[in-house]
């Protein structure tokens, strides 16, 4: 004997509605039998079916004005279409939409009964986490994305008036099964504003924080599988990095050694091709933060480590370095790693010239040094080795080459201590050697510049004339010492010319300084006596308007100064 319409219906209503001490099990055991009893009643022919449940039954109108007027509750018909079968594609059937209609209905007709929400109903038939994939799938749907996104705000704040924990919620999306991916994931993202409302709302509870649920979902090296992929997208670059200092936080409140990480993070598998794994700049980072926070007899450097386990020599190190400086990607961090390598260097007290062949700067054969990215490095740990870069750099660089040096590195930005030091030291080492004015103006090849003035190594040939002269004070130099060592050098009748041309030079040393030594000329040439003609010739004067006054001021001079020499008393 079938069960009347309007029992099954009765049934269904009380099982919905009572608080009977049913176990959950058991509720729903006879859910399904009711709903299963009435698709085999008389009034089926009432229904129509779809082939699958995918959608829910289609109700016609009429019986469900029918079911309205009996005063049948929404979760009852919502069982009845089986809506509660449905599953994720529930938010996109056209079922539903009906079933809302009988919703509202419902609400109208019996304003005194509890009144039913979309959200309740949904929440009686699926658990929070088929509850959260159907909304997942309906904000991907534009024609259902702004219900989904009323239903997860509904949703969440249901959760936040039970407070439900925010780690609770992690596992009940599905969170803790994401994988790598995780950081760039839309449901985090919904997770982290739900954890920051739960954290406002219950500020005596223990802080939540989404680096703490992640350790407690996802052991180390699958956190580093997810910064690692999250570090490539540049929406999440910076929350991997900070993750990434948290973890080193987390393993150093452990206690673990350098060595042990390490191995965790499997540095070891890479080889020869060491720069190129992401991890080992989380590694550098732990070693970093680890010497930082250890007593000096317990600071580690990471080559030791590395030298043991890929059995690196220097020269391997080094063809490492040069590649992982190669790449902008990596730069930073090889430069890392070259701090550590000096430093072991250093306790080694391996000579600076040594360390300079080791880093292939020896095979710069001009002052293109300077733009070795190694050069900086050497040149501090020559510092701190206690010795004279000089003395390294002459063993494989003539005068000239060491001169071109420290010029070039005064122009380089943030070289200016570098060239300061090299200047100071081979000015140093030129004296020490007894090294006159005369023979450095050879060894820097002066004598065969066409353009003297403009000529950076003649500046720098001047300054040493003046330091030669300050410290050797019985060979003391002057203008008329340069004027002669020039005269012989290049002839006087270039000399001349050359003065002559850097007098109108743009550049401020180069003018003053041929002024200067023009001056001196006047006066070499007057207690000389040299004939006006001589000088006429020599200054060009009839070559242009500059040159012409040029040796008319001369011969004003000569003609004063003879003249004065003349009128001057015999016994004066």
């Amino acid at each position: 004997m079938r069960l009347p319409r309007f029992v099954v219906l009765a049934l269904v209503t009380f099982l919905v509605d009572i608080k009977a001490p049913l176990t959950a099990a058991l509720s729903k055991v006879l859910a399904h039998s009711l709903t299963d009893h009435w698709r085999h009643s008389p009034t089926r022919r009432l229904i129509r079916f779809t082939p699958d449940e995918e959608r829910g039954i289609t109700v016609p109108t009429d019986e469900l004005a029918n079911l309205l007027k009996k005063g049948e509750s929404a979760d009852a018909v919502f069982k009845l279409m089986t809506l509660d079968k449905v599953g994720d594609d529930l938010l996109n059937s056209p079922q539903l939409t009906t079933w809302i209609t009988y919703m509202m209905d419902y609400n109208a007709m019996y304003p005194k009964n509890k009144q039913i929400s979309l959200i309740s109903i949904l929440r009686k038939n699926y658990p929070d986490e088929d509850l959260i994939r159907i909304i997942e799938t309906a904000k991907k749907v534009p024609s259902t994305e702004g219900m989904a996104s009323n239903l997860q705000l509904e949703l969440t704040q249901k959760w936040l008036t039970k407070g439900i924990s925010p780690g609770v919620i992690f596992k009940a999306m599905a969170l803790d099964k994401v994988g790598d991916d995780l950081l760039n994931s839309p449901k985090l993202t919904t997770w982290i504003t739900y954890m920051k409302d739960y954290n406002a709302k219950y500020p005596k509870n223990r802080p939540i924080s989404l680096f703490s649920t992640l350790m407690k979902n996802y052991p180390d090296d699958d956190l580093v599988r997810i910064m690692e992929k999250a570090r490539k997208v540049s929406s999440t670059k910076a929350m991997a990095e900070r993750f990434q200092l948290e973890l080193v936080h987390k393993w150093l409140a452990e206690m673990k050694t350098p060595q042990d990480i390490f191995t965790k993070l499997r540095i070891e598998d890479v080889g020869n091709h060491l720069f190129k794994s992401p991890r080992l700049e989380l590694w550098v980072k732990y070693v970093d933060n680890y010497n930082k926070n250890s007593p000096d007899k317990d600071k580690v450097n990471l080559m030791t480590i590395l030298k043991t386990i890929y059995m690196y020599n220097d020269e391997n190190m080094v063809n490492l370095l040069i590649e992982g400086k190669k790449v902008a990607a990596t730069k930073k961090l090889a430069t890392r790693v070259q701090t550590y390598q000096m430093s072991f260097w250093l306790g080694e007290r391996k000579p600076p010239s040594k360390v300079f062949e080791l880093l292939k700067l020896n095979e710069a054969k001009d002052a293109s040094l300077l733009e070795n990215t190694f050069f900086k490095a050497w040149f501090q740990y020559s510092f701190d080795f206690r010795s004279a870069q000089i003395s390294t750099l002459k063993k494989y660089y003539t005068d000239d080459v060491i001169a071109d040096i420290i010029i070039k590195a005064r122009e380089i930005s943030g070289m200016d201590d570098i060239a300061q030091r090299l200047h100071t030291q081979q000015f140093a080492y030129w004296l020490a050697s007894r090294r006159s004015p005369d023979a450095l103006f050879s060894q820097l090849y002066l004598g065969k510049t066409s353009a003297l003035f403009e000529n950076p190594r003649f500046f720098l040939w001047i300054d040493y004339v003046s330091y030669f002269s300050d410290r050797s004070p019985k060979l003391r130099v002057d203008m008329l010492t340069i004027l002669t060592v020039l005269s012989q050098k290049i002839g006087e009748e270039k000399m001349i010319r050359t003065l002559m041309a850097a007098t109108h030079s743009p550049v401020r040393r180069t003018k003053s300084t041929a002024i200067e030594l023009l001056k001196a000329q006047f006066k070499q040439w007057l207690e000389k006596n040299t004939d006006p003609l001589r000088v006429h010739y020599l200054v060009r004067g009839n070559e242009n308007p500059a040159n012409a006054l040029v040796y008319k001021q001369y011969k004003i001079a000569y003609t004063s100064y003879f003249q004065n020499r003349k009128n001057r008393p015999r016994n004066s």
